[in-house]
């Protein structure tokens, strides 16, 4: 799905729409309302005009928007779907826009939660106002675009890792030992020690090494949605996320720069969102890094060109708000990361039963170690632990 498609005859990149507008001579705001009863002979050209802006697949449908029949708010943007001729998703592997294997509760390439109206006909203002400004123009937006799709196809690895492995990533850097002595059969003597807990320390302890790269990945912000990708490309090629990350970096920062100055998405107080900024300023701000040959300080005085110039004189010149070139980054990026640990290390990678094997061998070293102590018949009762009873000083 794409809120942008590339127009063959007009050479343009645009939302719904900007090409109704072009097509029928009618403003942009009466094209709003022909959406909800387009006619069958503007279907039909757009089938036949309109490809993916990013992969350049054919086979284009418009989709209206839609509305709460509660709210009588909008609930999902008019936008672009290419098909094939069996029905199933025609884009490309590696394409943003593929939804194949897509989760769309889940994925945030275009949210379709919100219509985002306002957020949407902004970018379209900015970049209309960009192209009159020849600040850039639609062959600097195809070469953005290819230029990520070329990356993506380029920078590919089998995906090994399993659910099974982000699952004990997470667990196993989720615990800090409390403790920093060395663990003795004598501590279980103490009231209301934890087998479980002392097991845990060990392991810490004991694979220090192993916690430390894991707790590089920051599996515990990309948990869910890592897992999901994992069940999903297990085995499969994907694309090597990593040959972004400079790219990915810039682009979140002048994203809660402009977010900041501009108070994008009607916050009263700025927040930092990082990866969390609507895809539409992601789009638009990374057009301004592509064509500042990602210069931050260069693509802020186009920016401020931008928002000094007069309104556009053509709302139809084109529009960016389809593409999010960092869409499921973190999580792409913490599974690349994992992927690498787990070459590098021979494990199970089953933590509860690691943490099993510890807590039985603690327990017959400290069965062993009373009988040492006590000797066989004078060994005391074994103490309560802490799951059995709580000690309490006063």
């Amino acid at each position: 799905m794409s809120k942008t498609a590339y127009s063959k005859r007009y050479k343009k990149e645009l939302d719904v729409e900007q090409l109704l507008s072009i097509k029928t001579g009618k403003p942009i705001e009466e094209c709003a309302l022909l959406i909800e009863n387009i006619p069958d002979e503007l279907r039909h050209f757009i089938n036949e005009d309109a490809v993916c802006p990013s992969c350049g697949v054919s086979g284009a449908v418009l989709v209206k928007g839609a509305k709460s029949k509660v709210a009588k708010k909008a609930i999902r943007q008019a936008h672009f779907r290419f098909i094939s001729q069996d029905g199933s998703d025609a884009h490309r592997p590696f394409c943003e826009h593929n939804t194949e294997d897509a989760d769309q509760k889940i994925d945030g390439l275009v949210s379709f939660d919100s219509a985002r109206t306002n957020e949407t006909r902004f970018i379209r203002k900015l970049v209309c106002i960009g192209i009159e400004q020849s600040i850039f123009d639609q062959s600097d937006i195809r070469t953005m675009r290819q230029w990520y799709f070329d990356i993506k196809t380029e920078t590919q690895y089998t995906l090994k890792t399993s659910p099974k492995i982000v699952e004990y990533a997470s667990e196993a850097t989720a615990w800090h030992p409390s403790s920093s002595i060395e663990h003795h059969p004598s501590h279980a003597e103490m009231p209301n020690f934890n087998w479980s807990n002392a097991a845990k320390s060990i392991y810490a302890s004991v694979n220090k090494d192993l916690i430390k790269l894991l707790r590089e990945t920051r599996v515990g912000l990309t948990k869910d949605r890592a897992i999901k990708l994992a069940e999903r490309f297990n085995n499969r090629v994907v694309f090597d996320t990593s040959t972004l990350e400079p790219y990915y970096q810039k682009t979140i920062k002048l994203c809660d720069f402009v977010s900041q100055h501009l108070r994008f998405g009607d916050k009263k107080y700025f927040i930092p969102r990082g990866a969390n900024n609507p895809p539409t300023l992601l789009a638009f701000c990374s057009l301004l890094l592509s064509v500042s040959e990602w210069d931050t300080d260069s693509a802020v005085e186009k920016l401020i060109k931008i928002l000094k110039s007069p309104a556009p004189q053509d709302e139809t010149l084109g529009n960016v708000i389809g593409l999010n070139p960092f869409h499921d980054y973190a999580a792409w990026k913490t599974l690349r990361m994992i992927d690498a640990v787990e070459s590098g290390h021979s494990n199970d990678w089953n933590y509860d039963a690691q943490l099993t094997s510890i807590e039985q061998k603690i327990r017959n070293e400290h069965a062993e170690w009373r009988i040492n102590t006590y000797g066989p018949e004078l060994s005391p009762p074994q103490p309560k632990t802490a799951t059995e009873t709580d000690f309490d000083l006063f």
